[in-house]
């Protein structure tokens, strides 16, 4: 019986330490609110504001690592590639590198019209 007890207050004891809240290790800050978060599979996060600013950060140590300003309507990560695809009424289509955040192709800079939506 008391070695039942004894590791019943052992299993608490040690699942309140696995399960408490963790202290931020860093923090950052937006001109606005944030509205999504994703992670990209090469393990950058992913942030779009409220102002339509969509932002990259290194999630060790916090770090910018580019921030862009469009309209990104919906969006989508493309499997298997280090790509993020938006696609707004305002901007079009637009395909940037998640890891670097270059632009790989814009359709209104290419002269189409907007691909995706209806």
């Amino acid at each position: 019986m008391k070695k039942t007890t004894l590791i019943i207050v052992a299993f608490i004891m040690l699942s309140t330490t696995i399960f408490a809240q963790m202290d931020a290790t860093w923090e950052a800050k937006a001109n606005s609110s944030i509205r999504w978060n994703k992670f990209t599979p090469n393990g950058n996060l992913i942030c779009g504001t409220e102002n339509e600013e969509t932002i990259a950060f290194n999630p060790k140590t916090g770090e910018q690592i580019w921030k862009k300003s469009f309209d990104y309507g919906s969006f989508e990560i493309l499997p298997n590639t280090p790509y993020i695809y938006f696609d707004s009424e305002k901007t079009g289509l637009l395909v940037i590198d998640a890891i670097n955040g270059k632009e790989i192709c814009n359709s209104e800079l290419l002269g189409m019209e907007n691909i995706g939506s209806s």
